[in-house]
């Protein structure tokens, strides 16, 4: 009988694993299943590793016997226990991705995964899209480098108003990185997932070749909030003036939504995110 060959195998980019392991718990039949199938490969590792501990002496002086002995069970020893990290290190990797496949089979089953962002703060969501990056840690050293400006003028259609653009990217690319430090946007049409950085199975040179690739991404993850109309952003920087006309009391928790409104203004200039476009917590990114 032939085995079946797979077509595809999956390229996870980015796994949450403090999300997946909070919503996994939460399934009563999804935690078994993941930890069955580790103690089976733990087990088999285990198996192994025994059948490495044998030591056979014979012939020849005890005490040399001897010193062979522990030195072969040091080595084996030594052994054993990296081939045990690196089996554990292994485990963990399966374990992450075998709950990714458990998660959404379970919310599918439960009827709480949607296939588009078409839908209210809080919902599971599953789509597949193209995509566009934005790495601001990236786009700052870029920008912040004094080196920058020289290279800029040896390009031939150089013109002196690229000084005053270059200095504007240099002081947007501060602000946006102070404000979303170590998290890199993945925008979608209708979406924006802010993906923290340390999740993350790539480098930064890595994620920057993705700029260029023409693969639709598979996104796992929640809509947190909608962006605001600007009349909302507005309102909420008007609130100083309020402030300044009225002797009334003010909730001054105002105050404290002036960095997520700015920060929603530039992201409207960089990342072209419109009114309505959703807000998403990825849970875990891939290629199909």
């Amino acid at each position: 009988m032939s085995k079946k060959r797979r077509t595809n195998i999956k390229e996870y980019i980015y796994v949450d694993n403090v999300e997946i392991n909070s919503i996994l718990a939460q399934f009563e039949d999804g935690i078994p299943q993941v930890i069955k199938s580790i103690r089976q490969s733990t087990n088999t590792n285990t198996e192994q590793a025994g059948k490495n501990h044998q030591t056979n002496i014979s012939g020849g002086a005890q005490l040399i016997a001897k010193g062979q002995a522990e030195q072969s069970w040091g080595k084996q020893h030594a052994e054993i226990q990296s081939n045990a990290e690196m089996n554990q290190e292994a485990i963990d990797t399966v374990y992450s991705d075998y709950a990714i496949d458990i998660i959404e089979q379970e919310l599918e089953s439960h009827n709480l995964l949607e296939s588009d962002t078409k839908h209210s703060d809080g919902v599971f969501v599953k789509f597949t899209s193209q995509f566009s990056l934005l790495d601001l840690q990236s786009m700052r050293n870029t920008w912040t480098t004094n080196e920058i400006k020289p290279l800029v003028q040896m390009t031939d259609d150089y013109d002196e108003s690229w000084d005053a653009a270059a200095e504007s990217l240099k002081n947007s690319s501060i602000v946006l990185d102070n404000m979303f430090p170590e998290t890199i946007f993945f925008k979608f049409p209708e979406a924006v997932a802010f993906a923290e950085k340390n999740n993350f199975r790539m480098s930064l040179i890595q994620l920057q070749m993705l700029t260029f690739s023409k693969r639709k991404v598979t996104i796992l993850g929640k809509i947190e909030s909608s962006v605001p109309n600007d009349e909302s952003i507005d309102d909420i920087f008007g609130t100083e003036n309020r402030l300044e006309e009225s002797d009334d009391n003010i909730d001054l928790t105002a105050l404290g939504q002036w960095g997520p409104a700015l920060g929603v203004k530039m992201l409207k200039i960089f990342l072209g995110i419109k009114k309505g476009n959703r807000f998403i917590k990825p849970i875990a990114i891939y290629f199909e």
